[in-house]
């Protein structure tokens, strides 16, 4: 097996070389593999965020497991003075509507939790 920055991961028969399946549900480069002893379980970690557990004989994904982002889950209101670039860097954190965060005058937002 082979994890990639193409998002997939590659079963190989180590015989022949042939591919014998590309497995896709990641949504970034995938990073790590293990296999259980039984080799019937695959384990993929990646940029996403995400674990996510392969049947490789029917090649299904069978769970997927999904890390907490830092500031997931943090309620966000009232927030004035911000950048097009700040507020798409908040939304990417997982930020939504429900804490007040200020401007400070002096370049930096503060989150008042």
């Amino acid at each position: 097996m082979s994890s990639s920055a193409d998002k997939t991961i590659r079963v190989w028969n180590t015989t022949t070389g042939d591919c014998t399946a590309i497995l896709k549900q990641h949504q970034h480069w995938v990073w790590s593999l293990t296999q259980d002893l039984n080799q019937r379980i695959l384990l993929s970690s990646s940029q996403d965020d995400t674990i996510k557990a392969w049947n490789l004989e029917t090649e299904a994904c069978l769970k997927t497991l999904r890390c907490l982002r830092p500031y997931e889950g943090t309620m966000i209101t009232g927030a004035t003075g911000l950048t097009e670039v700040q507020r798409v860097t908040l939304q990417a954190l997982g930020t939504i509507e429900g804490v007040l965060l200020t401007e400070s005058g002096d370049e930096f937002v503060k989150l008042n939790i």
